[in-house]
């Protein structure tokens, strides 16, 4: 491929001259790119090419900047639909190898050669006009000149430590300068003729401050100033970019979220980081800036990067709950502690996913969540307390639809009983302080139609009495959701099954083990 790659640079360079082998590869990748099924996808690959080659390109990222281009259709990639069709975009440019999988999960590279290809076919599509040298160790900014009648530029993984003062480049719609750990100043007036600008990435560059000039990208729909560790704060004109859709300043200097923010009225997604100091045997606070977040009424994405030598308090969390759980549009919260991704909340075609380290937050969650919102959720997934995140272990967890998984709690006072109502699957594991699952109210789990008890050393029976017992779990009730009991008591033994004809049976069953029942039959 390396070889292939020079050749090709030679090809260009001298159209004339055949160089073997290298023309009929590619007309074969040309062919691969001529029997794409649509212009999104020829377009999305075009743009691919704008990266520092053979890099891992995020692919939320690349389908970001493509729909700020309008890549994907009129409803810019934000519609469910768009979204799908962005992905499958991206699974097609990957099945003709004109993309390749990253190293990772949701990265994806384009060789050096594809690459090239790329940027030469550009040079034939009058929509598509790019000044690309990525990777090249230069020190100065291309001739100025060159920069007028382009719409995207890509300088980035370079050495500059200077850009020019005000380049005319009123058709210029994609800036890339990323990578540039040199560059530590931008001209005031370096973004002054630069209003047609929608995607914007100064990422892992050492720049202190941002240029006045940033106030007149009105059309500007992604900045990324992520990895800019000497930016410590983001100017007050940063409200000006009303279109403003995207926001990562993650490992930034900036460690809140900045109140001029609440102006971007349109922002859809923010990546932010905090972090606390420890200066000798104190801790540094920060101002989070909570209260933006509530402000932001469109959001969808909310990431916070939590870096910090010293642990954080569960009060830290629940003042971001509560904040985002007003947020009508929001889909996506997730917290990177320790290096470590947890997808708090995850909202993807009315299926819910949420994790939390107590049931408190829980509470504050829907507290203030709009009760519309969650009543119309179809399918949920609710963690609390649990260090293994996976798929219950309830036999056919398949059938189920709503799961609730709590674990390491203490006492029998359940943080939401609406959402426990509506569960038609219960993992109660390493509990304190209950004897009875009708500790917890047994009418909320009238829905339930599989269950698993595990480590719960105090408990001693189901249902405590069956005066006590849930109206609901009649005894016709109770055969249909709890007929299969499974027990794996301490001395090792297994009691390998029981069908319950009763409250009695339950009332009287005293498990010292892991217990579990579910409906064989599913829902």
């Amino acid at each position: 491929m390396y070889l292939w790659g020079e050749g090709l640079n030679s090809w260009r360079m001298w159209p004339e001259k055949e160089c073997q082998g290298i023309r009929e590869m590619y007309k074969l990748l040309k062919f691969c790119y001529d029997d794409l099924d649509e212009d999104r996808q020829k377009k999305c690959f075009l743009y691919g090419a704008l990266y520092p080659e053979d890099i891992d390109i995020n692919t939320n990222s690349l389908l970001e900047c493509c729909a700020a281009e309008d890549l994907l259709g009129n409803d810019h990639g934000k519609t469910k639909t768009s979204v799908m069709i962005a992905r499958c975009i991206l699974n097609r440019l990957m099945n003709v190898s004109l993309l390749e999988e990253g190293k990772s999960e949701n990265y994806v590279t384009m060789h050096k050669f594809m690459q090239q290809v790329a940027l030469y076919i550009a040079e034939d599509d009058p929509e598509c006009k790019c000044l690309v040298q990525t990777n090249r160790s230069l020190r100065e900014a291309p001739d100025v000149k060159s920069w007028s009648d382009k719409n995207r530029i890509s300088l980035g993984d370079n050495e500059l430590v200077w850009l020019p003062d005000s380049p005319c480049c009123t058709m210029l719609s994609t800036l890339f300068l990323q990578k540039k750990l040199d560059l530590t100043k931008i001209p005031e007036l370096f973004f002054k003729h630069m209003k047609n600008l929608r995607v914007l990435d100064l990422s892992h560059t050492g720049i202190i401050l941002l240029p006045s000039s940033i106030s007149m990208l009105i059309s500007l729909k992604n900045l990324y100033l992520n990895d800019c560790k000497d930016l410590m704060e983001l100017p007050s004109n940063i409200g000006e970019l009303a279109q403003l859709e995207a926001l990562d300043i993650r490992g930034s200097g900036v460690n809140n979220i900045p109140p001029h923010i609440e102006k971007l009225i349109h922002l859809r997604r923010l990546l932010v980081s905090f972090t606390k100091l420890r200066n000798g045997n104190a801790t540094q606070e920060v101002a989070f800036g909570y209260n933006m977040i509530s402000k932001l009424s469109r959001l969808e994405e909310l990431v916070i990067d939590m870096k910090s030598p010293v642990q954080w308090s569960n009060e830290v969390v629940e003042n971001i709950i509560k904040e985002m759980a007003s947020l009508k549009e929001l889909k996506i919260l997730k917290f990177c502690i320790s290096n470590k991704v947890v997808d708090f909340m995850k909202l993807v075609n009315m299926n819910l996913r949420i994790c939390l380290s107590e049931a408190t937050s829980l509470h504050s969650f829907m507290e203030r969540s709009s009760r519309r919102n969650i009543q119309r959720i179809r399918f949920f997934q609710i963690f609390i307390g649990c260090q293994n995140l996976e798929h219950p272990e309830i036999p056919d967890f398949v059938k189920y639809e709503r799961n609730i998984k709590y674990c390491n709690g203490a006492g029998s006072n359940f943080p939401t009983l609406d959402v426990l109502a509506r569960a038609n699957a219960f993992e109660l594991v390493n509990h304190k302080g209950i004897k009875h699952l009708s500790d917890f109210r047994i009418a909320s789990l009238k829905k339930v139609l599989g269950c698993l008890v595990e480590s719960c050393d105090a408990i001693v029976a189901i249902v405590g009495t069956v005066d006590n017992a849930d109206p609901y779990l009649s005894t016709k009730r109770m055969q249909q959701s709890c007929k299969l009991l499974n027990q794996s008591s301490n001395d090792g033994k297994h009691c390998s099954g029981r069908m319950m004809r009763s409250k009695n049976d339950f009332k009287n069953y005293l498990p010292s083990g892991p217990l579990m029942y579910n409906d064989p039959y599913g829902p």
